[in-house]
């Protein structure tokens, strides 16, 4: 893995993280995608409404993910977050396993859990034969008998929604309490049915629902219901900043912005940690237009400090100068050899090698992983210290490569 400091750290590698990297990535961004490998959609075995992608599997569409943004030098770490606290100059993200990490800029798209209502036989067959969205799954069960259990007063929307597709819906109202008289006549005018009595089994063989019982003892033959969990969002490791909120409807998610950017500068947040009612291509482009801006914040960060250098550098020796500009938080090297230097080196036997101006010491560690006794000098100590750590994370050995911080303009002629 890049041993550097991180242009950007997403956590979560569903759609919405994938997205972004993939924006970040071909914006030749250092950036690192963290992941425990549970998405949400995990339970079901196809997607639908995801253009391009129609009836393609969630896991199927992950594996592409991954590989895509891995081709712009995207890495993936398996690990889960504990913690994340703010920087004078980004993020630091604390891990359950590894090492903390430390990035300039930090997008969550960690998504959300449903917790499902305690119902015997209803786990078992989420996302197959118990579904949560009509748009999802509606199509493959239109016409059927289809049931609605109500959670929330939300179970009403939803109730009115799934009508659409099927002429035969029961609805379950035990859990949402006594509703009006207006609310019953326009729920019957349609032709719904209501029990009131609780649900206490879900009935069903393997994956497929056949009925549920209710506590007064009758049974309702089924083929799917619909249900709307309740929406725990994976944002627990940044409960602490106290970054805003939005109350809605379906709970409390944090607060983002259009582009995604949360309360905090340095904070993004997409997909259904932030966005309960997104679906799979909401989130994709949810997840692109956030890694675009992330990127154009640190593009102007760049700037800025660019020109606090440059404005500093009338009154500043080379050394100081150079000193200054390696001894900041962030790395100068993108962590690829120069493309130059990697075509003639391609064509030479390996010998041995001298980069004067090595800065952090990218091309030189190249030419030592590829046989050659490599050397280089640097007028800035810093870039020096940086280019050695990275040559003993390599791997390589003194005797392989070796670092001097010199000012190439006082050395003699011998």
């Amino acid at each position: 893995m890049n041993t550097q400091p991180w242009d950007v750290i997403i956590i979560g590698g569903g759609a919405a993280g994938l997205s972004a990297a993939l924006m970040l990535g071909r914006s030749r961004r250092r950036t690192l995608v963290i992941d425990t490998g549970s998405p949400r959609n995990r339970f079901a075995s196809h997607m639908h409404g995801v253009l391009g992608n129609e009836g393609a599997s969630p896991a199927d569409l992950i594996e592409r993910g991954r590989a895509e943004a891995a081709g712009y030098g995207v890495e993936f770490l398996a690990d889960a977050v504990e913690r994340v606290d703010q920087t004078d100059d980004g993020v630091l993200v604390k891990l359950r396993e590894g090492d903390p990490l430390h990035a300039r800029a930090l997008i969550v798209a960690s998504g959300l859990v449903d917790d499902l209502p305690d119902i015997p036989g209803l786990a078992e067959r989420w996302g197959k034969s118990v579904l949560h969205c009509p748009y999802c799954h509606g199509w493959e069960v239109r016409g059927q008998r289809l049931a609605i259990l109500a959670t929330s007063p939300l179970g009403l929307h939803h109730a009115q929604l799934v009508r659409q597709w099927t002429d035969d819906l029961t609805v379950f109202t035990a859990d949402i309490g006594p509703m009006d008289d207006a609310t019953i006549h326009r729920l019957r005018s349609r032709g719904i049915r209501l029990i009131a009595s609780p649900v206490t089994e879900v009935l069903g063989e393997g994956e497929q629902v056949t009925g549920v019982r209710t506590s007064d003892g009758n049974v309702t033959e089924l083929d799917a219901i619909f249900t709307a969990a309740t929406l725990r969002p994976r944002d627990e490791f940044l409960r602490h900043l106290d970054l805003d909120r939005a109350d809605t409807p379906m709970g409390s998610f944090l607060a983002a912005d259009p582009m995604g950017q949360t309360s905090s500068s340095r904070i993004w947040a997409v997909g259904n940690v932030t966005s309960p009612g997104g679906n799979v291509p909401m989130s994709i482009g949810a997840g692109a237009s956030a890694g675009a801006m992330v990127n154009m914040a640190l593009v102007t960060e760049d700037f800025d400090r660019a020109v606090a250098i440059a404005d500093a550098a009338p009154d500043m020796a080379p050394a100081d100068y150079w000193e200054q500009r390696y001894a900041g938080p962030d790395h100068m090297w993108s962590g690829r050899v120069n493309k130059v230097l990697s075509d003639v080196a391609a064509d030479l036997t390996p010998g041995r090698s001298l980069d004067l101006g090595c800065g952090e010491g990218g091309d030189a560690i190249w030419l030592a992983q590829n046989g050659w006794i490599a050397a280089g000098i640097d007028i800035s100590p810093s870039a020096i210290g940086r280019a050695r750590t990275a040559a003993h994370a390599a791997g390589l050995t003194d005797d392989r490569i070796s670092f001097a911080a010199r000012d190439l303009s006082t050395l003699d002629d011998a």
